[in-house]
């Protein structure tokens, strides 16, 4: 064949060509799922890791409840935990969230900042410990409780009412710290003598004001508690205050104090 005959028939052959478009038709097509893969993918895998990492934060401030409890309460001086972080941020604040407490036999019987431990990650919603209880709270300021605090009221067989009150100050300087790693938060017992309850036998009504970022979800803590005991009214509430009033028989106040550092 000759060299004229030979181009005539390259340029001629169909095969060689197909071959080469449907190589880019691949291509194309391997290019373009990768890109919806990023695209459309990616952001799914990160908002389900960020939510995993969100439950299992929950998880671990309920143990913070519990440690924070077994120090204040006297039954260990001191308690170390570890968090992974998983790129949110933890935050002490030992001058943030108040309460006031008034009874009508003992007047003001506590007024003072409790403190909080705070997880955010950047756009979601916050885990927050505040005296005694666990909550959550959203970046439009919405909030809920995750597990109570330390503020109840009981019956027994003949209707005698039991409020108890149990105050956790959180006594630290602001702290935080933040990123991929893991963290180590130290509880130790703050309070130089043990502290001595408040006892009212007499009877009357409690008026508790709480200071909060997440007011809401304390509002719905004591709604909940009157649709159980009965007594409990809101009197007012907005989005960083609730203010109620409780009817006892009995009344105690426990008021202790942690060190919480990270």
């Amino acid at each position: 064949m000759s060299v004229k005959n030979q181009k005539k028939w390259l340029l001629l052959d169909e095969n060689g060509v197909s071959e080469v478009v449907g190589f880019i038709l691949v291509f194309s097509i391997i290019t373009l799922a990768i890109a919806i893969i990023y695209v459309v993918g990616y952001p799914a895998i990160e908002d389900s890791k960020d939510r995993t990492q969100l439950k299992n934060m929950e998880k671990n401030f309920i143990v913070l409840q519990s440690n924070i409890e077994m120090v204040a309460f006297g039954e260990s001086p001191v308690k170390m935990m570890r968090m992974e972080l998983g790129g949110g941020t933890i935050t002490v604040n030992g001058s943030d969230g108040a309460i006031t407490v008034r009874t009508t036999n003992g007047g003001e019987i506590f007024n003072d900042l409790v403190g909080t431990v705070t997880y955010g990650m950047e756009g979601r919603r916050e885990i927050i410990y505040e005296n005694g209880g666990i909550w959550s709270r959203c970046p439009s300021g919405g909030s809920v409780g995750v597990s109570d605090p330390r503020i109840n009221l009981r019956k027994d067989l003949n209707n005698t009412r039991y409020l108890v009150i149990s105050i956790v100050k959180i006594n630290s300087s602001t702290s935080s710290t933040g990123g991929k790693g893991t963290v180590t938060l130290t509880i130790e017992n703050s309070d130089p003598l043990t502290p001595t309850p408040r006892i009212d036998r007499a009877g009357g009504t409690a008026w508790i004001n709480i200071t909060s970022d997440v007011a809401p979800a304390w509002k719905r803590y004591f709604e909940r508690l009157n649709d159980t005991m009965g007594g409990v009214n809101v009197v007012s509430s907005t989005s960083t205050m609730c203010n109620v009033t409780i009817q006892y028989d009995h009344l105690v106040l426990n008021n202790h104090t942690v060190d919480v550092r990270v």
